[in-house]
């Protein structure tokens, strides 16, 4: 009685077929392809801080150390980090969730400024099955404890940019509250010195005064621009008073620390 043969006999004893002139090579594993993004804020920044090209030979350096290609590179020069509307960032993004690349950036900073705009546009990424590195924090979006790191340093990110803000606007204040010119045009009612002291404009002072005094009679802003008018007083540019004009000088004169 002859036994079958089972599927285990069936596999051992076939053979490997001989490769025959013209068949195509086992296909490789797909390559691991990834998006640069680049940027600095003013030309300053670009000569003294980290340049366009600084940024992107440690991104390149980064995707050689990951096994990453490096398909394309896209830059923003002179372009705030809180504008969202970025051109080199927009076509990144859709770089990256074309290829579904990895998208590499030198640092959170260059990124985005906004922890709320950086977590959105990473989310966005993830949707895609497109990962996030950044080179100076050494993190990627691959991993929870990545996920965790990046929302906390990109918090930290926009505390000191908002801590930036408010010690520009706390100076700003005090120079104003000193008499000093914090740029733009000179106050009407104003001068400006040499040195950049706002000192009181003879003739011009006189009107913010009569301004002062109709306003703490209880005329109303309208009715001071049409006594004012009437009886020929010019503003700076020997023009008609306006609303707008009149409301800037008396909410300048109530708070003299909110500026003009």
């Amino acid at each position: 009685m002859v036994t079958p043969r089972t599927n285990l006999d069936r596999l051992r004893s076939l053979t490997p077929n001989r490769k025959r002139s013209g068949d195509w090579a086992p296909m490789r594993r797909s390559e691991r392809l990834a998006v640069g993004y680049l940027r600095v804020s003013t030309a300053r920044q670009a000569s003294e801080g980290v340049s366009l090209e600084a940024q992107r030979a440690a991104i390149e350096s980064e995707c050689e150390r990951r096994g990453l290609r490096l398909s394309a590179v896209f830059a923003d020069e002179g372009v705030s980090g809180r504008r969202s509307d970025r051109e080199g960032l927009a076509k990144a993004l859709a770089e990256a969730k074309a290829k579904r690349a990895a998208l590499v950036v030198y640092s959170l900073s260059r990124f985005a400024r906004s922890t709320a705009d950086a977590l959105a546009m990473i989310e966005d990424l993830d949707r895609s099955k497109c990962a996030f590195v950044s080179v100076s924090e050494n993190l990627e979006t691959a991993s929870a404890c990545g996920r965790f790191t990046l929302t906390v340093l990109a918090g930290a990110a926009q505390l000191e940019a908002e801590s930036a803000a408010e010690r520009t606007r706390d100076a700003l204040a005090h120079l104003r509250a000193n008499g000093r010119r914090t740029g733009g045009s000179v106050p009407f009612g104003y001068r400006a010195e040499p040195d950049g002291r706002l000192v009181a404009h003879p003739e011009e002072s006189q009107v913010v005064a009569a301004i002062v005094r109709l306003r703490s009679e209880g005329a109303s802003l309208r009715g001071i621009v049409e006594t004012l008018n009437a009886n020929a007083i010019p503003t700076r540019g020997a023009k008609a008073w306006t609303l707008t004009q009149v409301a800037r000088i008396a909410k300048r004169e109530a708070c003299p620390a909110c500026g003009d």
